[in-house]
């Protein structure tokens, strides 16, 4: 959801990925840090923190986010965030004023007609879903239909990094789309240099292998 969202807004001239993300959200604290480091994993944030063992809301969350030190200079390597992902979804709904999983639908599910993807799936998918795990030691529930990441359960299942339910014939669709340089079905949903840039490793740190 996320990187196909900065993906279509970039492509519509609405994004600037050199940004540094404090001129998008003035709490956070370290100007180095932009859009595309975030993307590439190499922003110097670290890469899980159990956030949810302590706050109870997304909001809460985001604010821990952004006056988080960083766990090592940017671009100096690369380590893969759920907390700069948080952040990447804090940007695009403070850009619109909409919510994450409104703009999922509105820019990416509705267009490309992925209508078996969604957050937060109702009763009445369950029947659907595999649960992932009986998790005793946090919510005392078996995890069924409900996003496994703790931290994006705090944030009430609508997560810039977890959360989003699919099934196979959605995710081969969507895969098509980066495979046909983003045409599907015959109409083109991204231009095919912003495509080939989302796919191609990101040389920000040395010797990164991610996109």
């Amino acid at each position: 959801a996320t990187s196909t969202l900065w993906a279509r807004f970039y492509d519509a001239g609405k994004v600037d990925l050199d940004t540094p993300v404090v001129e998008m959200i003035p709490e956070f604290s370290d100007r180095r840090v932009s859009a595309r480091a975030l993307l590439s994993h190499c922003s110097g944030l670290p890469a899980h923190v159990h956030l949810y063992k302590r706050l109870i809301s997304r909001e809460e969350v985001v604010d821990e986010v952004c006056r988080m030190p960083l766990a090592y200079e940017p671009h100096s390597q690369a380590v893969y965030s759920d907390i700069g992902y948080i952040l990447l979804g804090e940007m695009l709904e403070r850009l619109t004023g909409n919510p994450l999983n409104e703009l999922f639908r509105d820019q990416v599910r509705e267009p490309l007609g992925l209508h078996e993807t969604v957050f937060c799936p109702g009763e009445s998918a369950l029947e659907r879903i595999v649960p992932t795990e009986d998790d005793r030691a946090w919510r005392g529930r078996l995890i069924h239909g409900e996003v496994h990441d703790e931290n994006a359960s705090v944030m009430r299942g609508v997560a810039p990094h977890a959360g989003l339910f699919s099934s196979v014939k959605d995710v081969a669709r969507f895969a098509r789309l980066w495979i046909n340089q983003g045409v599907l079905v015959g109409r083109r949903y991204l231009d095919a240099e912003t495509v080939q840039m989302f796919r191609s490793r990101v040389e920000l740190a040395e010797g990164s292998t991610w996109a």
